[in-house]
């Protein structure tokens, strides 16, 4: 009996170590099946829409390691006033939109340094991971004065369209039949140099390590060393009007692109 025993001990010691490769193979497997590839390089392009506007985006980062990456960005968007209204001339149904007492439209050109900090990373295909983004640098404001269609007697109670650039003291807005062309104005846009910041998170969702799909979502403020001049403020001022320096903005972009070695 103790022989058996002995025998039993020894066979049971002999499947254990034969079967402890399989075992162990089964603790350690799961359902993750994402294996994380550290990248060197990334360059992305995002559609921009915020609450003075829109715009686009463009950056080329450089990791630093697996979770921190730094590069550059460049956006270019509008910045509209905050009261802008789009009005139609009540009179002729063929009208165009078009923005009464604003004097300018503001354009910027951003070009800044961007640091990204991963702070939720991907543990499977399918998740989704979180980054910090903040940064900012320079801010070229470009002011493009307002040019309209107005209206023209010739006589006869008849009326042609001449494209003027938007006086106050002389167009009324029944003489306004709306905007002009998008181009016209651009060879007397005044330059508004300024500063920008930025903070956001970025949620990263593509299931493919080497591709960039991303929205991301925060806040921007734009600093103008001078006034940037969109509307015309009349002298008894009773809607309250006035220009700005400072433009705050929430974001959201939506980006693609692509990361590789």
């Amino acid at each position: 009996m103790r022989c058996w025993k002995k025998l039993h001990l020894k066979s049971s010691v002999l499947v254990l170590v034969l079967l402890f490769p399989f075992l162990s193979e089964a603790q350690l497997t799961t359902e993750v099946d994402f294996k994380r590839t550290v990248q060197t390089d990334e360059y992305s392009f995002g559609l921009m829409l915020h609450t003075r506007g829109y715009g686009v985006n463009f950056r080329r980062m450089y990791y630093l390691d697996g979770f921190n990456k730094q590069g550059w960005e460049i956006d270019i968007l509008n910045l509209r006033h905050e009261k802008e209204v789009n009005i139609y001339n009540a009179f002729d149904n063929s009208a165009r939109g078009y923005v009464y007492g604003k004097l300018n439209t503001l354009y910027s050109i951003r070009a800044g340094y961007i640091l990204d900090k991963i702070l939720v990373d991907k543990t499977d295909r399918g998740t989704i991971s979180i980054d910090l983004i903040y940064g900012g640098g320079l801010s070229l404001g470009l002011l493009k004065p307002v040019y309209l269609e107005i209206y023209e007697p010739v006589g006869g109670g008849s009326f042609i369209l001449s494209t003027e650039r938007y006086d106050p003291d002389i167009h009324d807005y029944l003489d306004i039949y709306g905007r002009s062309s998008f181009f016209t104005g651009f060879g007397e846009m005044q330059i508004h140099p300024g500063i920008y910041g930025k903070l956001g998170a970025a949620f990263d969702f593509d299931i493919m390590d080497h591709k960039v799909t991303t929205l991301e979502t925060g806040i921007t403020a734009d600093f103008f060393f001078d006034e940037a001049p969109i509307m015309f403020v009349p002298p008894n001022n009773e809607e309250n009007i006035s220009n700005h320096r400072l433009f705050i903005q929430v974001y959201l972009t939506f980006n693609f692109g692509k990361k590789w070695n």
